[in-house]
């Protein structure tokens, strides 16, 4: 007779019964009950049971030890179970959300027709100049490029979400994807920006969003991206790569992708054959190695723009050597990541732009010989010895050269005759001149310490030049660069105060220059600026103090004329010494009505931290459109009722008491 195991009818414990007498009795372990098994022999496994002192058993100990156990046997069992099918559903269902008929599914959730978050309804209702309700989906499609951030500056960073929003705008985009005549507003609002809001406007081609700014998707941190009704889209900027998989409906039209993140676990990694036709890949961040090895997966990837690699390590870049088709790289490596093998640059001849930053195992740059189309280079903090290998690369028409502390010898940028923009900073072995740039008769742009601008003596064709540092230079080799139109220069100089005169004054005499921008360094000399506002053909002029405390600076109220050519003012946080008093020195609010009232062709003016209080100086300019006043100590705004022109106001820090007086088209941005 074979039997597995019986259930016993006293107390349901289940078991196999090994201890059969002859008389075919059994005892129930648990319960102690006598049973009786008679056999079938045309069903052997099958048992009748009769039973002896069925309902008198004495529950023992030993009954519920080995009931206890058997029913944890069976609960475990079903845990286990249950887990599992609970496992299995999960992934399942993962599965088929990333499939074709999941990606359909998940499309299926309703499309937005119209903005929601407050920032964006303030943005449309301002560029269509219709309330929310009166904007269609016509509008919406007017839209071609969007850009969204904070308007906050990398410095402050972590308090983005204080500053406003700014919006940058067009209407079309060229055949490379950047906008025509773009736009940009500035919008006032605490509240984050939910990215769905994008989905109304149903042409756009291209979509960023920023660096800064506090971003949801439909109200939740990490909802599912999905664009896929913008079937127009091509240039995208947002979030963690692996974000992106179900984000658009035909991922093979999107041809740049920007994202903020790119490191990417075995359980999010995102199929790069979804992306046959990306050309533009740009990383703020990468943290893994294994993530590299997926960037290698693009195999049609002409540009690849590494902001931080940040692997802490010693980190392989051999995933280049399968990007044949790649035209534009820049790596910037953390200040605790080496690269194992610089040899992979020699592999990399189709290369037309390259820039390279903090590689500590990089020795030289040999490999630029193996590269005949490159045009763009730029080295900034590599501990090379020398540059010959530069020496007659004629190809290059952009060259930056930063914090090359160990290079001595400057001579091979003579020869390079197509050059156009050179940039040479902070390079301390380099204390005596520039390399005689004489031959470089295409080279329009440059951005040098202000000490070599004597070695620019007589280049005609200058067009910008960037003039940083301590002014050591003869202020009279301005006059000789007579193409110059932008001039960048920080006001000071440790030895001479009348050198800082001279160079004002001959600014304001040079008949080329459009745009200045002078950085006020805070140091001991005070120095007289007063010919900066004579000069009749600046149209951008910005003089503003660098530093929070301000530094002081001479005026000669008496030599100021009136002034029509000069568009854009900037006089952030300026401490003012009348020549002609002996007040000491005041900030420009003492000073604003008489002399910001010479500047009557203004249309953009700021002039944040000033302690100024009265706005009657607005009453002489007609063509005002943007003020920027914030940070003062202004309660009324009436004086801007005589402004006809007036579009953004910028008034935070203030104690205004009657802003609603103002035009309902005028932007306020009062916090």
């Amino acid at each position: 007779m074979k039997i597995s195991k019986i259930e016993c009818p006293s107390c349901g414990y289940s078991f196999k019964p090994d201890n059969i007498d002859k008389n075919n009795i059994c005892t129930c372990p648990a319960c102690k009950s006598s049973l009786h098994i008679d056999e079938e022999k045309e069903a052997p496994s099958i048992v009748n049971i009769n039973i002896n002192n069925y309902g008198t058993a004495d529950y023992s100990p030993e009954y519920y030890e080995a009931y206890r156990k058997q029913a944890y046997k069976k609960r475990n069992k079903l845990t286990i179970i249950m887990f599992l099918i609970i496992l299995i559903i999960s992934v399942g269902l993962r599965m088929f959300l990333k499939s074709d008929m999941g990606s359909q599914y998940s499309s299926l959730e309703k499309t937005r027709t119209a903005v929601e978050s407050e920032a964006v309804v303030k943005f449309v209702e301002n560029i269509f100049a219709k309330n929310l309700e009166s904007i269609d989906s016509n509008d919406y499609g007017k839209i071609a490029y969007l850009h969204i951030e904070r308007n906050c500056p990398s410095s402050d960073w972590s308090n983005a979400d204080n500053y406003p929003w700014r919006f940058d705008y067009a209407f079309s985009i060229d055949e490379y994807g950047n906008p025509i005549e773009p736009k940009s507003i500035i919008i006032h609002s605490d509240s984050p920006i939910e990215k769905k809001d994008i989905q109304v406007f149903n042409n756009i081609i291209r979509a960023e969003f920023g660096e800064f700014g506090d971003f949801e998707w439909d109200g939740d941190s990490y909802g599912d991206i999905n664009f896929k009704n913008l079937e127009k889209l091509k240039y995208y900027r947002g979030e963690n790569f692996s974000y992106l998989a179900n984000a658009f409906k035909d991922p093979s039209k999107i041809e740049s992708i920007h994202v903020n993140k790119f490191a990417l676990s075995d359980y999010d990694k995102v199929d790069a054959s979804q992306f046959p036709n990306l050309k533009t890949l740009e990383i703020d961040y990468i943290s893994n190695e294994a993530s590299l090895n997926e960037i290698a997966k693009f195999a049609n990837l002409e540009s690849l723009k590494i902001n931080y690699l940040g692997t802490n390590k010693s980190t392989s870049l051999d995933f280049l050597s399968s990007l044949s088709k790649l035209k534009s790289l820049e790596i910037v490596l953390g200040s605790e990541t080496n690269i194992t093998n610089t040899d992979i640059f020699y592999g990399l001849p189709k290369i037309e732009e390259l820039n390279l930053k903090n590689m500590q195992n990089m020795k030289n740059i040999d490999f630029v010989n193996n590269m005949p189309k490159l045009h763009s280079l730029e080295l900034n903090d590599i501990p090379i010895l020398d540059i010959e290998p530069l020496r007659n690369k004629v190809s290059i028409s952009e060259l930056s050269l930063n914090d090359l502390d160990l290079v001595e010898d400057l001579s091979p940028i003579e020869s390079l005759t197509s050059l156009q923009k050179l940039k040479l900073v902070d390079m301390s072995n380099n204390e005596d001149s520039l390399p005689n740039l004489a031959k470089l008769t295409l080279l329009k742009d440059i951005e040098i310490e202000a000490k070599y601008v004597d070695s620019l003596e007589g280049m005609s064709q200058i067009e910008t030049l960037i003039a940083s540092s301590s002014f050591d230079s003869n202020p009279s080799t301005l006059s000789t660069l007579t193409s110059l139109e932008n001039l960048e220069v920080d006001l000071y100089n440790f030895l001479h105060e009348e050198v800082i005169y001279d160079l004002c004054l001959a600014i304001s005499e040079q008949e080329t220059l459009k745009s200045l921008k002078c950085n006020l360094l805070s140091v001991s000399n005070t120095y007289n600026v007063t010919p900066l506002f004579k000069s009749k053909n600046i149209v951008n002029l910005s003089l503003n103090n660098t530093d929070m405390s301000g530094q002081d600076i001479y005026l000669d109220f008496s030599e100021v004329d009136d002034n029509t050519s000069i568009k854009k003012l900037s006089l952030n946080n300026l401490m003012i010494i009348d020549v002609n008093a002996s007040n000491g020195s005041k900030k420009l609010g003492a000073y604003a009505d008489d002399f910001l009232s010479h500047f009557k062709g203004v249309e953009e003016l700021y002039i944040r931290k000033n302690e100024i209080k009265s706005l009657d100086f607005v009453k002489s300019m007609p063509s005002l459109k943007t003020l920027d006043i914030g940070d003062n100590y202004v309660t009324d705004v009436s004086p801007l009722l005589d402004c006809k022109n007036l579009e953004i106001l910028i008034c935070d820090k203030n104690s205004i008491s009657n802003l609603n007086i103002l035009p309902e088209e005028v932007e306020v941005i009062s916090e």
